[in-house]
């Protein structure tokens, strides 16, 4: 068979060009995505750097409890002649309420407390392990909130689908426009002056060793709620009652630790305001139960005080004169149940 020559060395030009084609497309799409990713990393760094050089701009509870986690756990909390190393732990409504400082001058010399609650939550295990991995040895933890009573684990799946989980440890910044938006605007664009008192109010919690009053949430004159205040939710003929799991991750876990740290855990009286709950027994107010013996784990004291509303300075939170009283009975519940012999 004969071949046309100038039919075999003809192609077609959209064949030719295909391939090199394609090949252009690909590149493109390729230098685009990295421009996109690279472009992603910068602005991803950009906000974190903002969001780490500006840090008094954020919400007051997000302040105290990193300044708690961050700086207060993990510096050296008690001296060598403290005899009594106390850390207490629960969540904003002990934060306002103990008071470290007028504690130790009631119970007397070698004592020395810090106030680790943090506020918006009543997990403590993390502050507590941060504070005896930063080589603090506490004798006594005293607990105001029951432990979680969680007992597995939360599977990958459950891990995989928490959006809030996922999305601070992608974007731990994410927030950081909002808050520095509502910053601006609530400080009426006195920005430098408000940015030095958040910074100056963590200080001084540093100071309390833990102590904050939450002077953000009071809307009252001289930070006392009304007398008679209540609300629609209070139950004033119902006891409130702390239930206590004998088995738990937590449990086991804290179990462990005082073991191995050789601590005693102390559950003591949380406060609430008259008529949040009916008046704890009073057959309660010298109570001394042991929960466990190794590790020794005792309940003193009834579930919770009561203290009239002018002590608050919002519905749950205690002013600075319902915290002097709110400490003042704790240290004579430990004085007359002997609580630290």
């Amino acid at each position: 068979m004969v071949v046309n020559p100038a039919r075999a060395s003809t192609a077609s030009p959209t064949s030719l060009a295909s391939p090199r084609v394609d090949a252009n497309r690909k590149e493109g799409f390729i230098i685009r995505l990295a421009l996109f990713l690279a472009l992603s990393v910068l602005v991803w760094l950009g906000l974190w750097a903002a969001w780490r050089a500006v840090p008094f701009v954020r919400p007051g509870s997000d302040l105290i409890s990193e300044a708690k986690f961050e700086r207060l756990s993990r510096q050296a909390l008690f001296n060598s002649g403290d005899k009594m190393r106390v850390l207490v732990f629960g969540n904003s409504k002990t934060m306002a309420g103990f008071r470290p400082a007028l504690f130790d001058s009631l119970m007397g010399p070698h004592v020395r407390s810090v106030n680790l609650a943090i506020p918006g939550d009543s997990r403590f295990l993390p502050v507590l392990k941060a504070a005896l991995e930063a080589g603090n040895r506490p004798t006594h933890i005293v607990l105001t909130e029951p432990w979680d009573a969680l007992q597995q684990p939360p599977g990958v799946l459950a891990r995989l689908t928490d959006d809030a989980a996922l999305a601070n440890a992608i974007a731990p910044f994410r927030q950081f426009p909002r808050d520095l938006t509502l910053f601006v605007f609530q400080s009426h664009l006195r920005v430098t002056a408000e940015y030095r008192r958040a910074r100056d109010e963590a200080e001084q919690m540093l100071r309390d060793r833990g102590w904050y009053f939450i002077k953000s949430q009071s809307h009252y004159a001289h930070d006392q709620l009304p007398s008679g205040y209540h609300l629609p939710t209070d139950l004033p003929n119902k006891l409130y009652e702390r239930e206590l799991v004998d088995r738990s991750l937590v449990h086991d876990e804290l179990f462990a630790l005082a073991r191995q740290y050789d601590f005693t855990i102390i559950f003591v009286p949380l406060n609430r305001r008259v008529g949040q709950s009916a008046p704890p027994p009073a057959a309660d107010a010298r109570r001394v139960k042991t929960i466990s013996r190794h590790p020794h784990v005792v309940v003193i004291g009834p579930d919770y005080y009561t203290y009239p509303a002018p002590s608050f300075a919002d519905p749950v939170h205690l002013n600075p004169e319902g915290s002097v009283h709110y400490t003042q009975d704790l240290a004579q519940l430990f004085r007359s149940t002997g609580a630290f012999d």
